[in-house]
């Protein structure tokens, strides 16, 4: 909630109008009005007066909250159902090791092991950079969207 909208709801819980609060502060009724919109902001001697009338702490007036449980459906803490970069990476890498495992056992079975072998680091190369390339094409498209 922004400082605009606390100021109007607590006015309008104590049924003042904008000319009455403006009144006991002694600026235009324009004035209030604009920092109900957030167009502009109180300077601090009527911060603290607006805190007086409206019988709020001028914490509560400056420190910006975020939407409650209710307004929102949604608290703050709630984390993304997508896991992270972390996360990402280790299936990746896992996946990865998964086929060069099953890979070397193909290979093992083979009649020519170090032929196979061979093969297998030549696999393992290849699949090194084509994993380097698909990174640089998801960085280059995440700098392209900014």
């Amino acid at each position: 909630m922004t400082l605009g909208e606390k100021i109007q709801k607590h006015r309008k819980e104590k049924r003042m109008s904008q000319e009455d609060l403006a009144a006991l502060l002694g600026v235009s009724r324009q004035a209030v009005s604009k920092w109900e919109l957030n167009d502009t902001i109180p300077d601090t001697e009527n911060v603290i007066q607006l805190g007086r009338i409206l019988g709020v702490s001028l914490d509560y007036l400056l420190i910006p909250e975020r939407e409650s449980h209710d307004e929102c459906g949604k608290t703050g803490s709630e984390k993304p159902d997508r896991p992270g970069k972390r996360g990402r990476a280790l299936v990746g890498w896992g996946i990865y090791l998964a086929v060069v495992m099953i890979f070397l056992v193909i290979m093992w079975w083979n009649s020519s092991f170090w032929v196979g072998l061979a093969n297998a680091v030549n696999i393992t190369v290849l699949a090194v950079f084509v994993y380097i390339v698909w990174l640089l094409i998801k960085a280059l498209k995440k700098y392209i969207q900014k």
